[in-house]
Order: C-alpha cells, then structure tokens, then sequence
C-alpha cells in the first residue's frame, strides 16, 4: 500500500490464517520501502482467459510491481512458462486531467464484450496498444466504448 495508514489496516492473524491455508502466497510488500504500491482489487482488471493483466499506471499502481506480481503469477500458474500471462498498462486520466488510479473505473471485461472509456488514455500508442490486446488473442472481445 502506498500511504501508511492504509498499511495500518492489515491483520497479522489473518494473513498468517492466509499463509497456512494456501500453498501460493504472492507477498509483495516489500515494494513499500521504495515507495512502490499495487493497491486493492481496483487496480488490476483481470483477463484470465487472454492471460492478461489490464492496470492503468499511478502512484497506487507502479509498474515494477505488476511486473513482478506477473512474474511470480506465471511461476505458479497452469503452463504459465508456455502461455504466460502479461501486464498490459497504460497512463489513464479523467477529463480534469488527474490520473485515474483505479483501473476498474475506465474498464471492465465481460463475456464477448469490454467496456472502456478509451478517452482516458491519451498516449495514442498506449490506446492502440490496449485495443490490440482486448481484440486479439484467443478470446477477443467487442469493445463498447465510454466518453468522458
């Protein structure tokens, strides 16, 4: 987590619960002490059928850290050394020009669909980039687009 006072929110018992319980456990808190995060849910949109991980870069979602959650994601993963997964991240920003930091809110996947507000991304190789990925691939999806 990015602020201390979000990392105050953790529970010891409960993530040693979580530890004995589970056989992968992907830790990466150490990115703390660089001042690196990849907070919550909301900042990953998941795409387990195409094995990509959207996220929409900030200060709550750093790209070293996705790299490495990916890395460790396709060490522990079905044939994730034949068909690994892969972060596919973009700079997003609302229409005042501050960077969204919650990937969830400018996406979502759905069946034969995905809903983005492309707007959002105003770096047009990272625009392409994105749609390439969310067409393509074994699963392509329809892309119903949002304005700002």
């Amino acid at each position: 987590m990015l602020y201390q006072s979000r990392r105050n929110e953790r529970t010891p018992d409960i993530i040693s619960q979580l530890k004995e319980g589970y056989k992968f456990v992907i830790d990466l808190t150490h990115f703390e002490d660089e001042g690196k995060a990849l907070e919550g849910k909301g900042a990953i949109v998941f795409d387990h059928r195409n094995r990509k991980f959207y996220t929409a870069r900030s200060n709550r979602s750093h790209v070293d850290v996705i790299s490495e959650l990916v890395r460790k994601w396709n060490e522990i993963c079905i044939d994730g050394s034949i068909n690994p997964y892969e972060a596919v991240t973009f700079e997003a920003k609302d229409g005042r020009g501050d960077v969204i930091y919650h990937t969830d809110c400018l996406m979502s996947l759905h069946g034969g669909h995905a809903l983005v507000c492309l707007d959002a991304l105003q770096d047009q190789r990272e625009r392409s980039a994105l749609v390439q990925a969310l067409t393509t691939g074994s699963h392509p999806v329809e892309i119903i687009e949002l304005s700002l």
